[in-house]
């Protein structure tokens, strides 16, 4: 054989042999869960909370530098993934007298069958009175480590991960996310699930509960599964108690309630730093922080290998 003929036939048999390992690289819970690692949470929360301590209003408000560094970051850091497809969704509201511009980030796999879509949201402006690490950089967070750990994996269906802007204002960004959905969008998503205040000092694992009595609101359908989903990770797997929280017009969760899309998360419960300046860092909860960003990732290997 000759020289070139042979290295040809190397080259195609190794990148044969890469495509075939990809392709197989599944994601599943166990080693999706093992790559999340405390001091890449704990790092990429320092990266954020020093945005906020930069700016000149020591936060990370709406409008300010402070969220706008903490979103590029996120962008950045997804860009560099090359797995997938970016979007900013620009838009503008009025509070306090004032115009403001911002907008959410969406990123969607490019992988996965795109009528089969696993949601996952959480909210990155603070309140102006601090830092905002627990709400809700805990949960921004933790979905952004969880879709870095998932660019390693090929999936079934797609998985949507979205960083939503001026929730502390009423939820704005991402009822004007819902909003804009069409009835046939509004329909690929199979499941939304919220991540607000995941790093609690109350060292609670919440699940978002599946009973709407007194809300008046017909129950989504899916909202149980994705309950049970949480509840059967936390007591088998996880091996820790687990509390039920409500689903109110508390967070990012409610548009997508109000759009009969199937709905659920966790939340960490009572937070003694909630809207104030000792909403920090050293005051997250950190092994709350990493089993709650491991619920995240099994749930997320868990619906993007379903079929």
């Amino acid at each position: 054989m000759e020289p070139v003929t042979r290295l040809g036939a190397i080259l195609a048999v190794v990148s044969l042999a890469f495509a075939t390992a990809k392709h197989d690289n599944i994601v599943d819970s166990n080693t999706l869960r093992a790559s999340i690692d405390e001091a890449e949470l704990v790092g990429k929360a320092q990266t954020i909370e020093a945005f906020a301590y930069a700016s000149p209003e020591e936060n990370r408000f709406v409008g300010t530098s402070g969220l706008e560094d903490s979103m590029q970051y996120i962008w950045e850091t997804l860009d560099d993934l090359d797995y997938y497809d970016l979007s900013r969704q620009w838009f503008e509201f009025d509070y306090l007298g004032e115009r403001i511009k911002t907008y959410n980030i969406i990123a969607q796999t490019k992988g996965g069958d795109p009528d089969n879509v696993l949601h996952l949201g959480a909210h990155m402006d603070s309140t102006p009175d601090g830092p905002g690490m627990n709400d809700n950089a805990s949960g921004g967070i933790g979905i952004l480590e969880v879709a870095v750990q998932l660019a390693n994996y090929t999936i079934n269906n797609a998985v949507r991960f979205s960083w939503w802007s001026a929730e502390e204002e009423g939820l704005v960004g991402s009822e004007v996310y819902v909003d804009m959905l069409s009835k046939e969008e509004r329909q690929k998503i199979r499941l939304y699930l919220n991540f607000d205040m995941i790093a609690s000092p109350a060292h609670e694992f919440g699940v978002y509960t599946s009973d709407f009595t007194g809300t008046g609101i017909p129950q989504p359908p899916g909202v149980e599964e994705a309950e049970k989903l949480f509840q059967d990770y936390f007591e088998d797997v996880a091996d820790v108690e687990w509390e039920p929280v409500a689903l109110r017009a508390s967070s990012d969760h409610w548009p997508f309630i109000m759009a009969e899309i199937p709905t659920g998360g966790l939340n960490a419960g009572h937070d003694p730093n909630y809207h104030t300046a000792g909403d920090t860092v050293a005051n997250m909860n950190r092994s709350v922080f990493v089993k709650m960003t491991q619920a995240i990732a099994h749930a997320v290997a868990t619906y993007a290998d379903y079929q």
